[in-house]
């Protein structure tokens, strides 16, 4: 009886110790986006939407963001900057796209940004759904086809504190000491 005992509370110390967590696999789409315009003062922040499949409490570990400038709405769009992140300041969060010549502002133009290990840590400080931004530089309209947002995302492991796994211990050595003396009675 006792050496069950003293299996189980080695066990249980074990599992406390070596609890990981595990990669969320993200593929979203953010569906085309013409804004109303502005006429400034520039620059100007245009909303796109929420990669909401990052679950709460979770960062990218990897991944990519696609897109075009332009979609089936004819004519120009504005010059712009795309941004991922919490959608507060720009400063803050990872530029993945950038268009800034007349070739991407008149044509249907695609884009991607594979992040980077810089990236990657910058996203880490927001966790959960991500803010999609464009920072319009110019008159007309943003005008942007389907967004893919295709990573992987994954929560922190959580990391006992030494004195918590000492309490855990000496609780697990009480009890198995109790239970022994309770049987040898």
């Amino acid at each position: 009886m006792g050496v069950k005992c003293w299996l189980s509370a080695a066990g249980l110390v074990a599992a406390v110790c070596t609890s990981t967590a595990t990669a969320t696999p993200i593929n979203q789409t953010l569906p085309s986006l013409n804004s109303g315009g502005s006429s400034g003062p520039f620059p100007v922040f245009v909303d796109i939407g929420t990669f909401s499949a990052i679950p709460l409490g979770e960062s990218l570990i990897s991944g990519r963001i696609a897109g075009t400038f332009g979609n089936a709405t004819p004519g120009g769009g504005s010059f712009m900057s795309l941004f991922l992140g919490n959608g507060g300041d720009p400063a803050d969060d990872v530029l993945v796209a950038n268009c800034a010549d007349e070739q991407c502002r008149l044509n249907n133009t695609p884009w991607s940004h594979e992040f980077t290990n810089d990236d990657l840590l910058r996203l880490s400080r927001f966790t959960g759904p991500l803010a999609f931004v464009a920072q319009q530089d110019s008159l007309n309209q943003v005008r942007l086809g389907p967004t893919t947002l295709i990573a992987v995302s994954e929560g922190s492991t959580p990391v006992p504190e030494p004195g918590t796994l000492a309490l855990v211990g000496s609780a697990l050595i009480l009890f198995a000491a109790a239970r022994r003396r309770r049987s040898l009675v």
